[in-house]
Formats: C-alpha cells, sequence, structure tokens
C-alpha cells in the first residue's frame, strides 16, 4: 500500500510532475508514518463532518424535518 494512497496527492506536487508514492514499508516504525496515518485519519472525519453538515442543512432548507 502507498502512503501517498492515505494521504491523497499533492496538487502542486502533481502538477510539477513529483511522485509522492513511498510505500508504508520505508517508513515502517517512524514518526513520518504515524503523521501520515494520523492526517488520513483527520482528513477522512473532516469530509465525513462536512458532508453531514451540508445534509442536515439542506433537509431543513427542504422542511424534511423526519429526515433528521
Amino acid at each position: 500500500m502507498h502512503l501517498s494512497s492515505l494521504i491523497g496527492t499533492s496538487r502542486a506536487a502533481s502538477r510539477s510532475g513529483l511522485s509522492l508514492t513511498p510505500t508504508i514499508e520505508e517508513f515502517k516504525g517512524s514518526a513520518t508514518l504515524d503523521a501520515g496515518l494520523i492526517s488520513a485519519a483527520q482528513a477522512g472525519e473532516h469530509y465525513e463532518i462536512a458532508r453531514y453538515g451540508t445534509l442536515i442543512a439542506w433537509t431543513k432548507q427542504l422542511g424534511l424535518k423526519a429526515a433528521i
């Protein structure tokens, strides 16, 4: 599994042609791997919270109180 698949790829790096594909094995037992995994988990939670908040706002706007 590539670390970049956990934390995504940098748009700036993608545009510049840089590849962000270090593997987990390369960073096994290091603080770098820990930071990458924490970052990936936080990104997932932020995404979930943002989507949930948006769905709640939409249901309120549409008057769908039973959906809440």
